[in-house]
């Protein structure tokens, strides 16, 4: 069994699948910070795609949601400018709206988390290359709208 989602639910299913008289082999992603690796050798127009995709799909509101990224300096600059490019173009709006990639979050505790972690990450030092901002007017005073989000350069050891 391979699982991604909570830690009580992802401990449960561990306590249960230890409780049998055989080993059934599971996998278990509780929450953690998923991270991307990306070394010189990638083909970075994949590797950014797959990242924006990651991190973004259902407004990053999945366990499996690329969060952290891991970048060998020869390939930094390229990289970033990729993703910045390509976060850029993500339309925020009505879910129903084919063409919008990006919907409200889920709800008010939602969207004051991403207020607070983008007070956060600046507080720590880092910048934003894209979003870090609600979005405001029209459409987006009628639900939790957040820009797609992309930090740089926050501390190994900050908490996000």
């Amino acid at each position: 069994m391979t699982f991604t989602g909570s830690f009580d639910v992802g401990a449960k299913i561990y306590r249960d699948f230890s409780a049998c008289n055989w080993v059934r082999p599971i996998h278990l992603e509780m929450g953690g910070k998923n991270a991307v690796i990306v070394s010189r050798h990638a083909d970075l127009d994949r590797a950014a795609l797959g990242i924006v995709r990651s991190a973004f799909g259902l407004q990053g509101q999945k366990c499996s949601a690329a969060s952290r990224l891991f970048v060998e300096t020869p390939v930094y600059d390229d990289l970033t400018t990729r993703l910045k490019s390509l976060t850029k173009k993500l339309t925020i709006g009505d879910p129903t709206d084919r063409s919008v990639y990006l919907g409200p979050v889920i709800n008010e505790g939602a969207y004051k988390k991403f207020q607070e972690y983008c007070a956060e990450i600046t507080a720590g030092g880092s910048q934003f290359l894209t979003g870090g901002r609600v979005p405001t007017g029209s459409l987006f005073d009628k639900g939790w709208f957040c820009e797609p989000t992309l930090a740089v350069d926050l501390p190994l050891q900050h908490r996000l």
